[in-house]
């Protein structure tokens, strides 16, 4: 890089010794390593875990499970209606006729 001195109109050039740039290139090779070893780290892991799911969510056995229920009830006046399990049902005659 040219730097120029507007003092004197000289042109002035900024030098970095050859042992100064080799060592921070040897550096930033050994960061680069370090770099791409966790990048692959990472990689092998996410590729891990997500198979580590996969297998604990197949281990339980998937099953419908249906559930039937009777119910008879008379009522002489009203609405006959039953309450069974999670839901309210209907019977067969809603209004008792």
């Amino acid at each position: 890089m040219a730097k120029i001195c507007n003092k004197c109109d000289q042109n002035q050039t900024a030098t970095v010794p050859y042992i100064v740039h080799e060592s921070d290139m040897a550096r930033a090779e050994r960061h680069f390593k370090r770099l791409w070893g966790v990048i692959i780290l990472l990689i092998v892991l996410l590729v891990a875990t997500n198979a580590l799911w996969l297998w604990h969510s197949r281990q339980y056995e998937r099953a419908e499970i249906t559930t039937t229920q009777t119910a008879e009830q008379d009522v002489e006046d009203g609405y006959n209606q039953f309450i069974g399990g999670d839901f309210y049902g209907e019977t067969e005659d809603y209004n008792n006729d």
